[in-house]
This record gives structure tokens, C-alpha cells and sequence, in this order.
């Protein structure tokens, strides 16, 4: 997708990123330099937590106006699964490409690096939303194979919805903030985001 509504989407959440980074970089300033990886972790995570309580509805809007959502039905949830599954491909091979970028010191190529990933992020939040849509018409109508594998996608994209608005943010602070934290809290939210959004597809499969 990527259309003006869903740039406007990822320019106002890099606005609010953006107000936020010196009121970040004095917390930071006041750290003990021999604090440990955890503590910093938790005081970056509670900084942050507050900043994008909408953030699934700008998302949703925006893919919602640019895509729409189809008649669901259990193809069309088997499609969106293989969509979820390029755009999450897509999403990791921007963050390795981030990663590398970051090591040889070229924070230019890694931001807009970061900035695809999280592009992708976004999309993954619409397609998200359209397999829940689907799954759940799926089980009204009846037209399932498994209803326990059914719910249990339903419930799984739930959760794996709520990690991902919380990587979306993490790649986006990220773009302003590029150090060894920045980037292992994108593997740890990244890590946390794919347990509950593979079992979602696998369920979705199984149903």
C-alpha cells in the first residue's frame, strides 16, 4: 500500500517521537554510565508506554481508507495470511538491513532503514485487522473446520495486535535514538511480536 493517508499515519507518529526525543536524551543524561542493561530497558519502556495510546486506530484509518476490508469469508482470510507473511518478511529484512547498517556506522542508511520497518509494521497492524475480520465472520457463518483452532487464532491476533503497536513504537524511537538499546529493543519486541502472530496464521491455517 503506502499511500499519502498512510505516510500522514507514519509522519505524525515521527512528530511525536520527535517532541519527545530531548525530554528522553536528559532522562538519559542522569543515568549512572554503570546502570544496568535491564534497568535502562524498563525506564526507555515507561517513557514511551504513554505516547501512543492510539496508536492502532491511526494505523486502522489509515489502511482502512486506502484498502477497505473485503467480504470476509475463509479464503479471504487465507489470503491476508500470505500477505502477513510478505509483509513480515519485508519488515525483518529492513531491520537486518538497519542492524548492518548501524555497524559499519552509517546511521543515514540505518533511520531510513528503520523507517521501512516500520512502514511495514503499520501494514502488518491493517492486516491484522483484516484477518480478524475474516476469522471472526468465519465463525459466525459456520464456516469452519476447527472452531477451537479458530478461536484460538482470534485470540492470538489479539495479543500479537497489542505487541506489535509496541514494536511500531520502538522502531519509530529508534530512527532517533540509535544506540545497542535502541536495537535490542527491537529484537526483544520484535521476538515477542512473532510468538502470538505465527501462531495466529497457523491457527488460521488449521481452522
Amino acid at each position: 500500500m503506502g499511500g499519502p493517508t498512510l505516510s500522514a499515519a507514519i509522519d505524525r507518529r515521527r512528530g511525536a517521537v520527535s517532541r519527545r526525543t530531548s525530554f528522553r536524551i536528559r532522562e538519559r543524561t542522569t543515568m549512572s554510565h554503570d546502570a544496568s542493561l535491564g534497568s535502562f530497558v524498563s525506564f526507555r519502556r515507561a517513557c514511551r508506554r504513554s505516547r501512543f495510546a492510539g496508536l492502532r486506530a491511526v494505523c486502522l484509518c489509515a489502511w482502512l481508507l486506502f484498502a477497505g476490508v473485503a467480504a470476509a469469508d475463509p479464503v479471504v482470510a487465507l489470503q491476508a495470511v500470505q500477505q502477513l507473511e510478505s509483509d513480515h518478511s519485508a519488515m525483518y529484512q529492513r531491520m537486518q538491513v538497519a542492524y548492518g547498517a548501524h555497524r559499519r556506522g552509517d546511521d543515514a542508511r540505518a533511520r531510513q532503514a528503520l523507517m521501512g520497518a516500520a512502514d511495514y509494521a503499520v501494514r502488518l497492524s491493517g492486516g491484522l485487522a483484516e484477518l480478524r475480520t475474516a476469522n471472526q465472520d468465519t465463525l459466525d457463518r459456520g464456516l469452519y473446520r476447527d472452531r477451537v483452532a479458530l478461536e484460538r487464532a482470534l485470540a492470538d491476533i489479539a495479543i500479537a495486535e497489542q505487541r506489535l503497536d509496541q514494536l511500531i513504537e520502538t522502531l519509530l524511537a529508534a530512527t532517533q535514538y540509535l544506540d545497542p538499546t535502541s536495537f535490542y529493543l527491537i529484537s526483544s519486541d520484535a521476538a515477542a511480536f512473532d510468538e502470538p502472530f505465527l501462531a495466529a496464521l497457523g491457527s488460521t491455517r488449521q481452522s
